[in-house]
């Protein structure tokens, strides 16, 4: 029996200090989740963008285990897990797909994979995965220790939020409770607008095969984003247009592109909203006045790792960035935020050049 064969178990909390994980996601919020999910197991987890990165890290560190997204731009993970076993990797590696169909275990077990998990992930599955994969003396299980974030905790914001289009309840399931759930939403409103211009962009100029591709993974993006935050409407639209890609319906993709646009802009309006509303009001947490040298040494941080290509601290410092009121430079804000998530180090040098205050 396979882990995705146990949606309905439950498993004990468990902790895995000394386990390692590769994590390789071309998206960074589908990153963020799943390292958000697996905090309780106190496991050192790290985290590559690419395939290419993905080998170089299996090169030089023991994992215990890899999970390696299918669907990436250049070397996607069916070639990455082909070049893992010519390099004579053994580790467990987990194919992580948001195209599970009917036979798609045994496709990536012929692919070299160990197993597969369907994304938005599961919790339960995700854990219930480890404790069958990982070596058993490193599991040091937690009886009693409940798996599932808290209702009471997701109830208190989520029951009273209302948007055409999401399943926030569906949604929040994917996350491990509410804050993340909203750092989520908060992340998607700054970036999606930027992935909106280059679908709207890319349906315009798709004239052969290359371009093509290009949008098949720009949408399968979207859909695999509004998936985790349960925005089945505009996650519905994306995996038409992904299938309309693959099968060369150019008909469906100049139809339905400017559909897609329009909703996923709506849900970003909207989103935007919620977050207003959501936030924390206490003295402590008020929205912090753009009027000091702080806001300039964290520009001058966020170029400087830039450069460095750091990404880790680059979203720390955009963290810390977000609780200033950008309000009057709410669009070059939103750029800046997009640029850190493509990591395009010429635009956010650019941009906290023009943000400097």
């Amino acid at each position: 029996k396979t882990s995705n064969d146990t949606k309905n178990e439950t498993v004990s909390g468990f902790e895995a200090k000394d386990v390692r994980i590769l994590v390789v996601d071309d998206n960074e919020l589908n990153l963020e989740v799943f390292k958000s999910l697996l905090k309780r197991t106190k496991a050192s987890i790290d985290s590559e963008m690419s395939g290419v990165d993905c080998i170089f890290a299996a090169e030089r560190n023991a994992y215990d285990i890899i999970f390696l997204d299918h669907m990436m731009p250049g070397m996607d993970g069916i070639e990455t897990m082909k070049r893992l076993k010519e390099i004579g990797i053994k580790t467990p590696v987990i194919a992580l797909t948001a195209n599970a169909v009917k036979g798609a275990r045994q496709m990536y077990i012929d692919a070299g994979f160990t197993d597969y998990l369907s994304k938005p992930v599961d919790y339960n599955l995700l854990e219930n995965m480890l404790k069958q994969y990982l070596p058993s003396d490193k599991i040091v299980c937690i009886e009693g220790d409940s798996v599932e974030p808290t209702e009471d905790k997701k109830e208190s914001v989520l029951s009273n939020v209302k948007i055409d289009g999401v399943d926030t309840q569906y949604g929040a399931l994917h996350f491990n409770g509410e804050e993340d759930y909203f750092h989520a939403i908060k992340r998607l409103v700054t970036t999606v607008p930027n992935d909106i211009e280059n679908i709207s962009k890319l349906s315009d100029i798709i004239m052969d095969n290359d371009n093509l591709s290009d949008f098949r993974i720009k949408v399968h993006t979207m859909k695999s984003q509004m998936g985790l935050i349960g925005g089945f409407l505009v996650q519905g639209l994306s995996r038409t247009l992904e299938r309309a890609a693959q099968e060369e319906d150019y008909e469906t993709i100049r139809t339905l592109t400017p559909v897609l646009v329009k909703e996923a802009g709506r849900l970003v309006d909207e989103l935007s909203e919620i977050l207003k509303l959501t936030a924390p009001d206490s003295d402590g947490d008020k929205v912090k006045k753009c009027v000091d040298e702080t806001v300039n040494q964290l520009f001058d941080k966020l170029k400087v790792a830039a450069a460095d290509m750091d990404f880790e601290t680059m979203d720390s410092i955009m963290e810390e960035l977000s609780e200033y009121d950008f309000s009057a430079w709410s669009d070059k804000f939103e750029k800046l935020g997009a640029a850190v998530m493509n990591l395009d180090t010429q635009d956010i040098i650019s941009l906290a050049d023009e943000l400097s205050v």
